[in-house]
């Protein structure tokens, strides 16, 4: 089995508290139904996004080391 190297995920993570996991930016774009490309700029430059229920949230990325399978939502 091949040992994975690269363990980072996608966060969003909601001023709630609440944080949904993401494998690829892709992934992120079509959850928040925006282009990669802008998720990407969120990631670079920590900018606060709200979405169509009035949620903040930021998008960030984080090491998957110690997150469950369960968690990722690929």
């Amino acid at each position: 089995m091949k040992k994975k190297t690269n363990n980072n995920l996608i966060a969003i993570k909601y001023s709630s508290g609440d944080m949904l996991y993401f494998t690829s930016v892709n992934r992120v774009g079509m959850k928040l139904a925006i282009a990669p490309a802008s998720v990407k700029w969120a990631i670079d430059h920590n900018n606060v996004l709200t979405d169509i229920e009035g949620k903040t949230f930021t998008i960030e990325v984080v090491d998957g080391s110690d997150i469950p399978y369960k968690y990722i939502n690929n």
